[in-house]
């Protein structure tokens, strides 16, 4: 006769093994590789010259760039449910190796603009950043980068101020909401360029094959809407269809 005792232990075991092997098996593991511009390095000055500017600014104990390092304290404060991000140093030295998965966040177009409230005697200050959050496989042996995903978002802040600001002002503010992050006059509280991403990266579900791939493969710009387009863009409109895809 199988006692109480033995049953107990028999449905226990029984329920331990039917569980899912999902569930013991580990996270995905992501390198993360750094922060970059995104397109030519001769283009940089077009389309990003306060960023290029600031990318110059190194931290002094810590030896990179603030932007990055912004970033990397970011991506530290993340855990992904779907996915580890693994870093080493400061992202730049990402650990080479078959098959390995890579994560970078490009930026692909900055935009500052203004506006004056007549009314209220004052300026309104708008920064637009545009950025990929970007996956790809590296394969070392063939040295080559396979891209997996790619999760554009727009990092935007409107600030105010009492006077038109000068271009030494613009770049401090844009500095700012890089590194230590600004206060948005929406009343979100303080939020620098990468707050997005870490809410996108906390839930994200990354594939390693994608069956079907959802996204805009062609942007087409008909002759007649040339005139009303920017001359940055005319003379590199990769960029342009970059940021309208």
């Amino acid at each position: 006769m199988i006692g109480k005792k033995n049953i107990a232990i028999f449905i226990l075991a029984l329920l331990v093994f039917s569980i899912p092997k999902l569930s013991y098996s580990a996270k995905l593991e992501v390198q993360y590789a750094g922060f970059a511009i995104t397109g030519s390095y001769a283009d940089r000055d077009t389309f990003a010259p306060y960023t290029s500017k600031i990318l110059k600014i190194i931290d002094e104990g810590r030896g990179i760039d603030v932007i990055s390092l912004s970033l990397l304290e970011t991506i530290k404060e993340i855990n992904p449910n779907h996915f580890k991000i693994v870093i080493g140093g400061d992202g730049s030295d990402f650990k080479k190796s078959a098959d390995q998965i890579v994560m970078s966040i490009g930026l692909d177009y900055e935009d500052f603009s203004y506006d004056y409230d007549e009314g209220n005697e004052i300026y309104l200050n708008t920064i637009d950043l545009y950025f990929q959050i970007i996956f790809f496989n590296f394969n070392d042996s063939s040295k080559t980068y396979t891209l997996l995903a790619s999760i554009p978002y727009r990092a935007e802040l409107t600030s105010l101020s009492n006077s038109k600001l000068t271009n030494d002002q613009v770049l401090e503010l844009i500095k700012d909401f890089y590194t230590t992050g600004l206060s948005s006059i929406s009343g979100e509280g303080t939020v620098n360029a990468f707050s997005t991403a870490r809410s996108l990266l906390k839930d994200f579900k990354l594939k390693m094959k994608y069956n079907f791939r959802i996204g805009v493969t062609k942007v087409l710009i008909e002759e007649k809407a040339i005139k009303y387009i920017p001359k940055k863009f005319t003379k590199n409109p990769a960029i342009l269809k970059n940021i309208i895809s």
